[in-house]
């Protein structure tokens, strides 16, 4: 089996809750189907396992070069605009041999907000 270049780590916030992060592993696996030679990991910032650092440290393990980190937020916030910044700085410091990109929060895609109000509109609105 080849190793996989790259990685795609969905970020998401964490919770206390082991529930809360059942739609993030789906998202995981589905997208996982769609490119198999993409390392598809959901990681959380807290209460929640894996860590983005660890799924990082796995994912640069397996020989990933390019690694996309992904907010899975709606919103920009404290997070976003403080965190954020901070942790990308220590990854590339650990890990020199990884070219990170870092997207905007998903909730500021396009793509993002209309697919949401469309699934709402149908949902609510009739």
């Amino acid at each position: 089996m080849t190793e996989r270049k790259k990685g795609v780590v969905l970020f998401a916030h964490g919770s206390r809750d082991e529930r809360w992060k059942k739609p993030f592993i789906e998202l995981e696996n589905r997208l996982a189907e769609k490119d198999r030679n993409t390392m598809v990991r959901a990681g959380f910032l807290q209460d929640c396992k894996p860590s983005l650092y660890d799924v990082v440290d796995g994912m640069a393990g397996a020989g990933c070069k390019e690694i996309v980190v992904a907010p899975v937020f709606l919103a920009i916030g404290a997070h976003a605009g403080k965190d954020f910044p901070v942790m990308a700085k220590k990854l590339e410091e650990d890990y020199p041999e990884v070219n990170f990109e870092w997207t905007e929060v998903i909730g500021q895609w396009e793509e993002t907000l209309n697919a949401l109000s469309e699934v709402i509109a149908k949902r609510l609105l009739g």
